[in-house]
């Protein structure tokens, strides 16, 4: 196997339910920024004063939502070392990007995995994460393959992963 093209490394702060969204929203602006799927498979989204894109092809989305809900529960048990995003050529198969969310959840956090945090912070996180994204993106060439993406979920342990992980 060749060496990987590129290799990012992007921090997430913050309580579970932040944290999922910041990778909601990270997987989504990779997914578009490098070209993954066309640009006009991506609706906007208003969330915390910003417009942010997501994918809305039903394959992605009904990969991303049982995938973003055990990370969730993941973090809040704080059994999540890092997420990481594989861009990968459809051909080859060859991995050709990783995408490396290294996580750091608050001590502060209720049972559910939240904490109160107010709109201009959240949204000042997000957009620093975008911005990483986007910086990281800027020096990266072109895909010129068709690629499709995978998440890999770096646990403890002492964690049992559902059956549905493995299908």
């Amino acid at each position: 196997m060749t060496e990987l093209a590129t290799k990012s490394e992007i921090t997430l702060k913050g309580s579970a339910q932040m944290i999922q969204q910041f990778f909601h929203y990270g997987i989504h602006s990779i997914l578009y920024q490098r070209g993954i799927y066309p640009s006009d498979s991506f609706t906007r989204e208003k969330k915390y004063g910003m417009t942010l894109l997501v994918n809305n092809d039903s394959k992605v989305q009904d990969f991303l939502k049982p995938l973003l809900e055990h990370v969730e529960m993941l973090l809040a048990k704080k059994k999540l070392k890092k997420l990481v995003l594989v861009i990968t050529d459809i051909a080859t198969k060859e991995a050709l990007e990783r995408w490396q969310f290294d996580i750091e959840t608050t001590a502060d956090i209720d049972e559910k995995g939240s904490v109160c945090k107010d709109e201009k912070r959240i949204k000042q996180e997000i957009s620093d994460v975008l911005r990483q994204i986007t910086a990281s993106v800027a020096f990266l060439p072109l895909l010129e393959n068709r690629c499709s993406f995978d998440v890999l979920i770096y646990t403890f342990r002492d964690i049992k992963l559902p059956e549905v992980f493995f299908n």
